[in-house]
């Protein structure tokens, strides 16, 4: 069950969302209330909530600058702001600082429900992804006391009053983690058998785990980011042609075709798109130099399907149409 915090100056407002029943079969509990963005904070501060429905206009914090603090004080919880129409630049701000959709208000329980469907899908896929993010900053070299504060924060927002539940969340969330490592490492699960049982100090003991998880790391010498972005860019070249190649480099890899695209993008500041356009360039340039394949055959080893396109892509990123280039590629330096 998914709680919420309702944030409205317009107490009326909040009585009359309240009633609606989607909260008796959504699998959101609205759990409280607050009346401007400073309330919020206090509530948010003593953990418990995983989804704020906050309306922009508010006097003492606005919404905007509550989901600025929620930000930057690294609360878990996902952000709805609503606002009237006129609002709407306000709300675009929003999404840009984070929050996963806009109401426009007047509430109705029908709008508020498909909101709930979409923030319910949000949290289902952050949580299901948790495992592989504390697994990566792992390998990025991230300090495990900051993860270990990180993890048990979230698990205490999910579990404020019952600590043996936000234990076993803890412990499970580890246990995934190492899944991850042994998926890499596939002989630790026959030397280095762990059973992940959380005692009364969780944020340290979670600490001493990460701590062990990337000693390991270091010991077995498994992959950092950055030989992984070397390993993707040579995937690329080997499957460059491929119709289904992200497909390709989810399977070779064993990582999920988003992570992929992230840590490539972050590591080469261009999309896999990108690279593997420039790399067709590349290709096509070598062909029209030394072969006399005709145009739409180069294009079509490369995998472009119309000759048309393979031209104005390749004009647009080589600066001249292919026939051009090959007739005056020798003589020209800027080729």
């Amino acid at each position: 069950m998914y709680r919420v915090l309702f944030v409205d100056d317009d107490e009326a407002i909040g009585f009359l969302v309240a009633r609606y029943r989607i909260w008796k079969t959504a699998g959101f509990e609205l759990a409280d209330f607050a009346y401007n963005g400073r309330e919020a904070l206090e509530k948010l501060s003593a953990g418990g909530f995983d989804l704020i429905i906050t309306d922009i206009r508010m006097p003492v914090m606005n919404g905007l600058d509550l989901l600025r603090r929620i930000r930057e004080k690294g609360y878990p919880a996902i952000v709805i702001l609503a606002s009237t129409y006129q609002d709407f630049t306000y709300a675009k701000e929003g999404i840009r600082l984070g929050a996963v959709e806009y109401l426009e208000k007047p509430y109705s329980e029908e709008k508020v429900a498909e909101a709930l469907r979409l923030a319910e899908d949000y949290l289902g896929q952050e949580r299901e992804d948790a495992p592989e993010r504390y697994w990566h900053a792992l390998l990025e070299g991230e300090d495990p006391a900051q993860l270990a504060d990180s993890l048990f924060r979230e698990a205490q927002d999910r579990y404020p009053q019952d600590g043996e539940r936000m234990r076993r969340d803890v412990a499970g969330l580890l246990e995934k983690v190492y899944q991850k490592m042994c998926e890499q490492a596939p002989w630790l699960k026959v030397i280095d058998k762990k059973d992940f049982i959380i005692g009364g100090r969780p944020a340290e003991e979670a600490e001493e785990i990460f701590k062990e998880l990337q000693w390991k790391i270091k010991q077995y010498g498994l992959r950092s980011p950055d030989v992984m972005a070397v390993r993707i860019a040579r995937l690329i070249e080997e499957y460059l042609v491929s119709d289904h190649l992200q497909d390709i480099l989810a399977e070779k890899l064993e990582l999920s075709k988003d992570y992929i695209a992230k840590l490539f993008r972050g590591r080469s500041g261009m999309t896999i798109s990108e690279y593997t356009t420039l790399l067709k360039m590349e290709k096509a340039k070598e062909l029209l130099r030394t072969t006399n394949d005709k145009v739409y055959e180069i294009g079509e080893a490369l995998g472009y399907s119309t000759t048309d396109y393979f031209t104005r892509l390749f004009k647009s990123c080589i600066g001249c149409t292919p026939a051009y280039f090959r007739k005056y590629s020798a003589s020209e330096e800027k080729f």
